[in-house]
């Protein structure tokens, strides 16, 4: 009854609540439903403006308003991290640039949905969050069926999935800050899970930053060969804007790939490929600008320095660590165990959100052998080694000179 009737202490609005004093609030299942086609119309909306400029501007292409339309289903599907079957194989490559788009919006819309709900306990938020999940995941897949033409066919499936575990996250997140029960649930944590979140996040940045460091200055090296991809594909000038674009949704997943390069485990770019600081065996890659920035050749003196990444991640997550516990009334870093199994933890963290990203930043790159693109699916436990044990020893060496 608590999705369809207005949560408990409804009618005392909160501190900021936008609610007029004498308005009553809205069923929660009548707010998730419109939180989620708020969230997918908006976000569909922009996809499609982008697509149908370029359709227009396309002197030679022969496709319909319709077709561009689907098109644009298309990219928004893939941008949740679906799944399209193309000939000869499938394509599952999500731009994690454009995920960002859908995601601000569920959190925004799952934000206002809570609000006009008055919903003000966790309870209310996780009721709230599964109405939204749930009909975003529904036209999701209902969009997957109506974006099919001949050559490109969403799985509707995929797309249900997909959409889903976007909107928990992110739809949940906006619920659950809007309701006011963040600041409780917090409090309720215990302090070694504090400590263990808050070193493991910055692991995890720091991490990222050193990806992104390294992804940038690989492009920057090859430059020219970039351009020279770009050049070949004469796509006009919008064309080759919108190309740009494309390159600047992809960098995000670019930055996970390169965070993997520095982790160890690498990535690949087809079925028996591999890039690593030890070595690279990649084939052609598809002419796509930003794919100038692979490694190429084996492993040099000059390659083991991005080794360094997860080693800094590590020193910085049991530093943040171990900050963080001066705050606490009791430090959890009293004993040599405790202090160790802290900054073990920090690992487990920073390498399950790792494990995450890795997995929305892998999928199918085309038919044949790029079947499979992307990190391995054990980058993450690799990285929860790497930034635990480092991590662990860094707050054993801080222990130990506070002591003398």
């Amino acid at each position: 009854m608590s999705i369809l009737l207005p949560s408990k202490g409804a009618n005392r609005p909160r501190s900021g609540d936008p609610r007029r004093s004498d308005e009553l609030p809205r069923p929660l299942l009548v707010a998730g439903l419109n939180a989620a086609a708020h969230a997918a119309a908006l976000g569909l909306l922009a996809v499609t403006v982008i697509v149908l400029v370029g359709w227009a501007t396309a002197a030679d292409s022969g496709a319909s308003a319709g077709e561009a339309v689907r098109s644009a289903m298309q990219v928004w599907l893939v941008g949740h991290g679906g799944t399209l079957a193309i000939p000869g194989g499938r394509f599952s490559l999500t731009p994690l640039g454009l995920t960002a788009l859908p995601a601000l919006l569920l959190y925004l819309a799952a934000a206002r949905a809570a609000r006009s709900a008055a919903v003000n306990t966790m309870r209310a938020a996780v009721s709230l969050t599964a109405v939204l999940a749930g009909a975003y995941a529904v036209l999701s897949a209902l969009l997957a069926l109506v974006a099919r033409t001949d050559d490109v066919r969403p799985l509707p499936v995929s797309a249900f999935l997909a959409a889903a575990a976007l909107a928990l996250v992110a739809g949940g997140a906006g619920a659950v800050r809007a309701s006011g029960a963040w600041p409780a649930l917090r409090r309720r944590a215990p302090a070694p899970l504090e400590l263990t979140v808050s070193g493991g996040l910055i692991g995890l940045v720091v991490l990222l930053t050193g990806g992104a460091l390294l992804a940038a200055t690989s492009l920057a090296a090859h430059h020219d060969a970039s351009v020279a991809i770009a050049r070949g594909l004469d796509a006009g000038a919008l064309g080759g804007l919108l190309l740009f674009c494309a390159g600047l949704l992809y960098v995000p997943t670019a930055v996970v790939w390169a965070a993997s390069f520095a982790a160890g485990p690498g990535f690949a770019l087809g079925e028996g490929t591999s890039a690593t600081p030890w070595a690279t065996d990649l084939a052609a890659a598809p002419g796509f600008p930003l794919l100038a920035a692979l490694p190429d050749g084996a492993g040099s003196g000059a390659t083991y320095l991005v080794l360094v990444v997860p080693a800094m991640a590590g020193v910085l997550a049991g530093l943040v660590a171990g900050r963080a516990d001066r705050g606490l009334r009791a430090s959890e870093l009293r004993t040599w165990r405790r202090t160790g199994a802290v900054g073990l933890g920090t690992g487990a963290v920073a390498g399950l959100g790792f494990a995450i990203l890795t997995w929305a930043a892998a999928g199918a790159a085309g038919p044949g052998r790029l079947g499979h693109a992307g990190p391995p699916w054990w980058s993450g436990f690799v990285v929860a080694v790497e930034v635990g044990a480092v991590a662990a020893a860094t707050l054993l060496v801080r222990r130990g000179l506070a002591r003398e």
